[in-house]
């Protein structure tokens, strides 16, 4: 789907698609005389808004209708998706909120043009969570942008492939009180996104190694251990997720970023 995309071309494929599922031009929400227009072809661009208006209550197929609708059906579909979210939301704890948010967070694939990767969108939203009498607040601040919707979607009933990388970061939110969760996610707010997706894949390597039974004890620099320490975390699960890096460059660059979050 393409969320900036607000008017379509009225082409003939769209046009029959209408024809076929208003019957005989009517439509509840549009005046008979303007239906009358889109689906002759008397108009050349339609609104989704209008589009919206043509297709409310309708059942079809997302599969195979025309792109402008399938378009506006998922646009639907996420604010009512998004609704249902924020009532999750507010009957959580807020520690199990903000552990979500951050594990979320990290679990996206690409995040170079998205909204919450600036360090003060990312932090008003994230604090907009601690306090349950704050949701009102953050549904508002989130609903703004589809793909902010999609976020909050994510955190309650994530993509599969969203749910595996979240599900593995987790194991290491969960295991830090609200305080730390709430110093962990101001430093990493702070990083470059080059950081954040060293720091991402190793939370992903902790929870993977955390369920596991180490034949061997780990050793390994100060800093990692004293990482593990201050955020609760088990110190050889630690260790194997820094030693997962067989580049030694991004082992040096973790020790860095450590660093960062003890200081």
């Amino acid at each position: 789907p393409s969320f900036s995309e607000n008017t379509y071309k009225n082409t003939r494929k769209l046009r029959n698609f209408l024809k076929k599922i208003l019957g005989p031009y009517r439509s509840e929400s549009l005046s008979p005389s303007r239906t009358s227009e889109i689906v002759t072809g008397k108009t050349s661009f339609i609104r989704s808004d209008t589009l919206q208006k043509l297709i409310e209550g309708k059942d079809i197929d997302i599969y195979t209708c025309p792109y402008p609708v399938y378009n506006e059906l998922i646009k639907k579909r996420i604010k009512k998706d998004f609704e249902k979210a924020i009532m999750t939301l507010q009957g959580m704890k807020f520690k199990d909120r903000l552990c979500l948010f951050l594990s979320t967070f990290t679990a996206l694939v690409d995040r170079s043009k998205f909204y919450l990767s600036r360090k003060d969108k990312f932090l008003e939203a994230f604090m907009l969570l601690k306090r349950k009498k704050d949701i009102p607040r953050f549904k508002e601040y989130m609903s703004k942008r589809y793909e902010t919707m999609l976020f909050v979607i994510n955190m309650i009933e994530p993509h599969p492939y969203i749910k595996g990388r979240r599900d593995a970061a987790k194991k290491f939110f969960s295991r830090l009180s609200s305080k730390r969760l709430e110093t962990f996610a101001k430093v990493y707010a702070s990083l470059r996104e080059g950081n954040r997706k060293v720091i991402d894949r190793f939370l992903r390597n902790y929870g993977r190694y955390e369920v596991m039974r180490l034949r061997t004890r780990l050793k390994g620099p100060k800093v990692i251990r004293d990482f593990a320490k201050r955020y609760g975390a088990k110190v050889q699960p630690t260790l194997a997720a820094y030693w997962t890096n067989s580049d030694g460059r991004v082992r040096r660059k973790l020790e860095i970023i450590f660093s960062a979050f003890l200081a």
